[in-house]
């Protein structure tokens, strides 16, 4: 199956603003390179995120949907 989360990828690095491409109520936990979460959110349709409020660095996204989940690297610029 494909996973629409590695449209990700091609938005790397950033300067924050990510678009999670949800279809459905979707967990998102952030995490800091050293593995402390930074921020937590659900969203239900697919949107634009801005991360900026975090700062500069390489974070850990992961997105669960029901019992499965993906994490993916983002760098914020």
């Amino acid at each position: 199956k494909k996973d629409t989360f590695n449209m990700l990828k091609s938005m790397n690095p950033t300067t924050g603003k990510i678009i999670v491409p949800a279809t459905a109520d979707t967990e998102i936990t952030i995490f800091r390179s050293d593995g402390t979460i930074a921020d937590r959110m659900k969203i239900d349709n697919m949107q634009e995120i801005d991360l900026s409020f975090l700062g500069r660095g390489i974070f850990l996204i992961k997105f669960t949907k029901g019992d499965k989940s993906t994490t993916r690297k983002v760098i914020i610029l």
